[in-house]
């Protein structure tokens, strides 16, 4: 796969997961908002369903999204940047060659080396 058929990918992730990190978002918040009187148990229940659905749905994008990048900057080998100390770390240290030999922890920060806001790392190309 070449460079902009990954970046095309890497954007369709995008797009899934945060049209469905918003619904989440949202339907936790609608979720959180209500009251516990009778009515309100029956539509709770009926609420927390939907948000399980809608979590669930998030969590599979969150997973593709964070797949795609990391197929992507596994061909690239970018540097990495530990934002903490200033080191600077191979692609390789820090992620290897395989997404399903990844840790939580590993999964957990690709998306912010795209996303921005403040990972562990900054992604630097040579």
């Amino acid at each position: 796969m070449n460079r902009e058929d990954f970046i095309k990918k890497i954007e369709k992730e995008r797009t899934a997961y945060t049209k469905s990190h918003r619904e989440y978002s949202e339907q936790k918040e609608v979720c959180d908002s209500l009251e516990c009187d009778s009515k309100a148990v029956k539509r709770l229940d009926k609420e927390n369903k939907k948000l399980e659905k809608v979590r669930s749905q998030y969590e599979n994008d969150k997973k593709q999204y964070s797949r795609a990048i990391f197929e992507f900057l596994s061909v690239e080998k970018p540097n990495l940047v530990i934002r903490a100390s200033g080191e600077t770390v191979s692609w390789e240290e820090r992620f290897g060659s395989e997404y399903d030999s990844l840790t939580i922890d590993q999964i957990r920060a690709l998306i912010p080396l795209v996303e921005g806001g403040g990972g562990r790392y900054r992604v630097v190309f040579e």
